[in-house]
Formats: structure tokens, C-alpha cells, sequence
């Protein structure tokens, strides 16, 4: 082999991958001439990137074997639901480019996409009545997300008419007789709750 001077991806990393979960196949990229041919030095470093608002999930770099191949091990990419090109990089050759494309991720928060009616009479349902989704870290909608989301509210108000709603489709609409709150004027802090997952918390 001559000199080095390109990198060539000889392992791609998954083409699908959640956001923010490492590569179930881990990229590995080699040092090449310019005819392609393997250049055989160890311990050199080469450094994964993506652009803006991605980001890299595990190590972003990894070191070259003797065979000239670097092999990343808990490489991954958080962000959007998309397409993202991942650019590879070594002092003195040229990068090399993979192709992934993000989808949602583990669901982790809830994030409130409808706002109740804000005043509301004490005692009613809401005119508008909320809506909430099941998002990953990045933001992306789960639509695999599945459970219940529950209302409260801080004393001295009390709630009246439905005060759950089931996730289907990543998604909880509170429905039925409606949610309401009951209790003196002024601001109440409603809060929303689903298991493990990050909560909201409205004021009215």
C-alpha cells in the first residue's frame, strides 16, 4: 500500500437506527490509498460528525487496529426523525460519508400538544380539552407508546369529569365527560403523569 490518503467505510452502521440509541451494527472504517488499498498503521484516530440539530450518541471516535480499520463501538445519532449524513475524519486523508436515517426513539417525556382553555369557569369541562404525546428525548413523537396519563391538581382545586386518558398511538386525548377544575379564581397548577415518563405541568 502507499500513502494514506482516504478513508472508506468497510462496515456501514445501521441504516435505520432510534434516536439516540447506539448502532446495532457499529461503523468501521479504514484507511486507504488512493488506489484503495489498505494502509496498515495502528493507533490512529478517526472522528464521526453530523450536522446541526443531530448529535452523537457513545464514543465518536475510535482507533485504528494493524489492519487500519477503526471499529466504533456505542456510536449512535439523536435528532430528528430523518435522514442524517454521518462524516468520518482522519489527520491527512479525505473523510468518508454513511447514510442513516433516525427514527423515534425510547419514550421518555410527555409533552402537551393541546392546551386546556385558559380562564375556564370552576367547576366545567374545558372548551378545549387536552392533548398529549409521548416523545422521546429528541422530541419525536413514540407512536408505540402505550399507557395511561393522569391529571391532578394542587389544593385547594379539585378536578371533575375525566381525569385520565389512555396512550394509543403515542398520543392521549382526555375525552368522556371532559376534564375540568373546581375550586376559588385564580391560577391552578395542573400536572399530567404517565409512569417513568418526564411529566407536564400547566397553569390555569
Amino acid at each position: 500500500a502507499g500513502t494514506a490518503a482516504q478513508l472508506a467505510v468497510v462496515t456501514a452502521p445501521s441504516s435505520t437506527s432510534p434516536s439516540g440509541t447506539p448502532f446495532a451494527t457499529q461503523p468501521a472504517v479504514q484507511r486507504q490509498d488512493a488506489q484503495g488499498n489498505a494502509v496498515l498503521v495502528s493507533g490512529v484516530t478517526v472522528t464521526a460528525s453530523v450536522p446541526a440539530p443531530y448529535t452523537l450518541a457513545g464514543a465518536t471516535t475510535a482507533t485504528t487496529a494493524p489492519s487500519g480499520t477503526a471499529t466504533f463501538t456505542s456510536l449512535g445519532v439523536s435528532g430528528p426523525v430523518g435522514a442524517v449524513t454521518i462524516t468520518f475524519s482522519s489527520a491527512g486523508v479525505a473523510n468518508a460519508t454513511a447514510n442513516v436515517n433516525v427514527v423515534a426513539g425510547v419514550a421518555t417525556q410527555l409533552a402537551l400538544t393541546t392546551f386546556p382553555t385558559s380562564p375556564t369557569p370552576s367547576g366545567a369541562a374545558f372548551a378545549t380539552q387536552p392533548v398529549l404525546q409521548s416523545r422521546d428525548a429528541a422530541g419525536n413523537l413514540v407512536t408505540s407508546g402505550s399507557g395511561t396519563v393522569t391529571a391532578s391538581v394542587d389544593a385547594p382545586y379539585t378536578l371533575v369529569g375525566t381525569t385520565s386518558a389512555t396512550i394509543s398511538g403515542g398520543v392521549a386525548t382526555f375525552a368522556g365527560s371532559g376534564l375540568g377544575i373546581s375550586g376559588p379564581v385564580g391560577s391552578a397548577t395542573l400536572r399530567f403523569a404517565s409512569g417513568t415518563l418526564a411529566g407536564v405541568v400547566v397553569t390555569i
